[in-house]
């Protein structure tokens, strides 16, 4: 079969799954009832959120819209998954290089290749990848925790605001829902930067975050699972990107980190949060820090 066909055919299928299927949600809807991603018609592209918004792509699996909620979706999410797979399938028609502009730079490094961090360590000689990875390691398993606890405050000085509000609103469906979403077992498999890039405010790296987790949702009353399973493992690839203020370097000094608040002068504890505690003031993390600014779900295989 050409290969046009091919994907037309995988990409109305992916549709019509979307349309009858629930998906689970571990922290922002990733996980779902079946594996995706990796396949022949895995073109780089995914879903997840950024802090400009949903952000949409084919992954090989299907379309996540926040997920939060579960059930069947709304009539009108299935007209935009429909719509979606149009503009896809037009695209690729008009342009065999799908998903690439002319001259267009790809954002990753090949698997395997090292990334060029010259320009970061110019500006930021104390800059540690090893450091960087262990601190998305753990703010992986943050997220994950501040999901599963209801509780997404702690989460507010490791994410861009827009992204921030975008997860909140998800869990507050959840909450509504009367529902606890449980993410265990949870275990980072390995971490690695794929990318970095400069804007004109902002460093920007991309990382690969491997990871396992059990993924399931329970009703707040009965106790039951109403979603997924407390026993099938997931094995979950995201993206992450961070970012952070350009000029901004890395502390190299021991102990907690702390910055003084700009409206108030009052020292502020960045590592427990980013709101004053006299004046009420609140700082923008990627003034000191990386923070995400978009996650993407790339693949799922389950055990």
């Amino acid at each position: 079969m050409p290969c046009a066909k091919r994907l037309i055919v995988a990409l109305l299928i992916l549709a019509l799954l979307a349309a009858a299927g629930s998906a689970l949600a571990d922290a922002g809807g990733f996980a779902g009832d079946s594996d995706f991603g990796g396949s022949d018609f895995d073109f780089g592209g995914s879903s997840g959120w950024s802090d400009s918004g949903w952000d949409s792509g084919y992954s090989g699996g299907g379309f996540y819209i926040g997920g939060g909620g579960g059930g069947s979706p709304s009539f009108v999410t299935v007209i935009v998954i429909i719509a979606v797979v149009i503009y896809i399938i037009s695209r690729y028609a008009k342009n065999k290089n799908f998903g690439r502009a002319p001259g267009a730079v790809p954002v990753s490094a090949p698997v395997g290749m090292p990334v060029d961090l010259s320009k970061l360590y110019e500006k930021d000689p104390d800059f540690s990848p090893e450091a960087f990875l262990q601190m998305v390691s753990n703010m992986y398993v943050k997220l994950q925790n501040s999901w599963e606890s209801k509780d997404w405050e702690p989460m507010r000085m490791l994410m861009t605001d827009a992204l921030y509000s975008q997860f909140a609103n998800q869990l507050e469906e959840l909450k509504q829902n009367g529902q606890t979403n449980h993410v265990d077992r949870i275990a980072v498999l390995g971490t690695r930067i794929t990318g970095y890039s400069q804007t004109e405010s902002n460093d920007v790296l991309k990382v690969e975050v491997k990871s396992r987790i059990v993924d399931f949702v329970t009703d707040d009353t009965t106790g039951k699972i109403v979603r997924g399973s407390d026993t099938r493992e997931l094995f979950m690839t995201y993206e992450y990107t961070l970012i952070r203020s350009l000029g901004v370097k890395t502390e190299v000094k021991e102990g907690e980190n702390r910055s003084v608040c700009k409206a108030c002068g009052a020292p502020i504890l960045l590592n427990q949060s980013n709101r004053c505690e006299f004046c009420g003031t609140l700082m923008r993390s990627d003034e000191f820090n990386w923070v995400i600014s978009a996650i993407r779900g790339i693949s799922q295989r389950s055990a």
